[in-house]
């Protein structure tokens, strides 16, 4: 899941690289920890990966994602935490039932925090782990579609606070925060009507022209430890990769109405 917030301007001077503009993002994925505690740890992981897709006909590729699906629910059966699953591969769960963490910590003011985005109204939390038999490409974006036709979503939006650096690190991002210690707390709620939910001008111009990153961050929600150092210069370098392919500037939103 990722959210970009608009007209923030006001709240704080903005990261570099991101100055003059008005936006907060946050990148969030399920799984309440980062796969890896540690860039080296990670390239460890997807080394052998990427060193193999890039000649591996599609064919394989979707065997080998299967393969990765059947693994992750053996990994369930043996006790496996949710970064390991979603690394081998997250099950096709329907989208609109999961719960998203920025699985990283950032600033939150004078504080350090992560935080959570969680089904927040009753015909959201029946589709929990609710299976999906997804038929072709377009599979997952189908369940959302028909899901808006007939109902409205609510998701709270939650603020999990450190409160002991030494139990709740900032550079180890496999850690698991306690939430016995330091329980998430409701700040917002995001609440979406009915509606009929896809706009092929809407994904064009979000695909073509604006970028989600971490960076784009007021100071004051800066995002933090190795990980997210590393996803910052990522992300950047494939906006820009992204730009010069398509021969499109990307541009942030000022407000709504540069929306289509």
């Amino acid at each position: 899941m990722a959210l970009k917030v608009l007209g923030v301007d006001g709240l704080g001077p903005m990261l570099p690289g991101h100055a003059g503009q008005t936006t907060q993002d946050f990148v969030l994925d399920t799984g309440k920890v980062f796969n890896a505690s540690n860039v080296k740890s990670f390239l460890a992981q997807i080394t052998p990966v990427e060193n193999i897709a890039p000649r591996t006909p599609q064919a394989v590729k979707g065997m080998v994602s299967a393969v990765s699906l059947a693994a992750s629910k053996g990994l369930h059966a043996v006790g496996a935490d949710s970064s390991v699953l979603d690394f081998f591969g997250h099950p096709l769960l329907h989208p609109l039932g999961e719960s998203y963490y920025s699985q990283v910590p950032f600033r939150y003011g004078d504080s350090l925090a992560n935080l959570s985005v969680t089904p927040d109204s009753p015909a959201l939390r029946a589709l929990k782990d609710a299976r999906l038999d997804v038929k072709d490409c377009d599979g997952l974006r189908k369940e959302v579609v028909e899901f808006f036709r007939s109902n409205p979503a609510r998701f709270v939006v939650g603020i999990q606070l450190c409160t002991d650096l030494e139990r709740m690190p900032v550079e180890d991002a496999n850690a698991e925060w306690s939430e016995e210690e330091s329980p998430y707390q409701p700040v917002a709620r995001l609440v979406f009507p009915a509606q009929d939910a896809y706009d092929p001008a809407m994904q064009d111009a979000v695909d073509e022209a604006m970028v989600f990153c971490p960076a784009h961050s007021l100071a004051a929600h800066r995002p933090l430890g190795g990980i997210m150092r590393a996803h910052m210069a990522v992300y950047a370098a494939v906006g820009r990769a992204r730009r010069e392919q398509n021969g499109q500037p990307v541009k942030e939103p000022r407000s709504a109405g540069d929306l289509p």
